[in-house]
């Protein structure tokens, strides 16, 4: 088998300065999952969103502070969980 090269454009995006923050904002939020617990730091007054992969959300919390804790008693499998920006996959055995 071959590869074909096929030649490509090359163009500048402009980054306004609200997706700049945005991206800021969101590289502060942290998702941490160890066994059932699910941690999140930087998440105050965002909410958590955790959702089966058939698209169920399972959970909803208004987060009320910096560092938060939850104990997730969910059926074993892969679920999303979203705080804001910030989407993560977490595994439960």
């Amino acid at each position: 088998m071959g590869m074909v090269m096929m030649p490509c454009s090359a163009s500048a995006e402009t980054v306004s300065t609200q997706s700049l923050t945005e991206a800021s904002f969101a590289s502060a939020v942290n998702i941490y999952f160890s066994r059932n617990t699910l941690r999140v730091t930087g998440g105050d007054n965002l909410t958590l969103s955790v959702y089966s992969l058939t698209g169920t959300r399972v959970m909803c919390q208004k987060i009320d502070g910096d560092d938060k804790s939850w104990n997730l008693n969910l059926p074993s499998g892969c679920y999303i969980v979203k705080v804001g920006n910030v989407v993560r996959k977490i595994a439960i055995a």
